[in-house]
């Protein structure tokens, strides 16, 4: 942790993508308001489709005060990477409208920070507390990277993607002591809805299994494409297509029994 003399004022981007879901993002944006601590700059984001209900989420945000970005988004990566490209903070963390956050968030994560920004901070979500279910960037490590969340991703395995990635980079900050609760369904915080459905689905969990895997084969882009790793990815394609198009053929070999 920083020390408490080397705080300082820091300006925090709360990247914000939804869909569907008007009024757990209005709880979101307020809870994320009301519980800061006041000695810090934020900028909240709200990040939509240009398919969803788009004047019903300007209405939010016009009646929270905060910014909204509306692009053709093809999903949840899209749509934090939008307003990541949009913000002006020198931290930035993804919130979603599942997150929760404690008294003083920035107070605390400004404690931890210090004056670096070439990190990324691990809190816990109240889960499992494994990766960076909640990421949080400084700006110097986000421009290193281009992206929040890797864009080969559709949802699944992302912030796995980035938890391994800062950390192979040597700057992964372990602030696990810090609790930002996520609400998702299935631990029962949540109900489940279209949303969720999307982005757990079948096919974006697989695809996300791809990218990883393939990732992870060469250091998360940090090592060289030997043969050993293009053999590993040639792997990794081959159980993937099997996976996919093998079940596809059970299915309709079923339905013509």
């Amino acid at each position: 942790m920083a020390d408490a003399a080397r705080v300082v004022m820091i300006r925090f981007s709360l990247l914000h993508p939804s869909r569907g879901r008007l009024e757990r993002a209005a709880q979101a944006i307020g809870e994320w308001t009301a519980r800061r601590s006041g000695d810090h700059s934020v900028e909240h984001i709200l990040s939509v489709d240009t398919d969803d209900d788009v004047a019903g989420y300007r209405r939010v945000a016009d009646a929270a005060g905060v910014r909204l970005v509306v692009n053709a988004n093809r999903s949840v990566v899209d749509a934090a990477n939008a307003a990541a490209r949009t913000a002006t903070g020198d931290v930035l963390i993804v919130v979603s409208d599942d997150f929760g956050c404690p008294d003083g968030w920035d107070r605390a994560l400004a404690e931890v920070l210090g004056d670096r920004r070439d990190v990324a901070v691990l809190v816990h979500d109240g889960i499992e507390g494994r990766i960076m279910t909640l990421p949080i960037l400084g700006r110097a490590l986000f421009e290193t990277l281009g992206y929040v969340y890797h864009p080969a991703y559709v949802s699944m395995f992302c912030d796995d993607d980035l938890t391994h990635t800062a950390a192979a980079m040597g700057r992964l900050v372990d602030a696990r002591h810090l609790v930002f609760p996520h609400r998702h369904f299935s631990v029962g915080s949540s109900a489940p809805d279209a949303t969720y459905a999307r982005q757990n689905s079948n096919a974006a969990w697989w695809h996300g299994w791809r990218v990883l895997e393939k990732r992870r084969a060469n250091g998360f882009g940090l090592g060289a494409r030997t043969l050993a790793v293009r053999a590993k990815e040639v792997e990794v394609d081959v159980r993937y297509f099997v996976r996919i198009y093998g079940s596809r053929v059970k299915r309709l070999l079923a339905r013509r029994a």
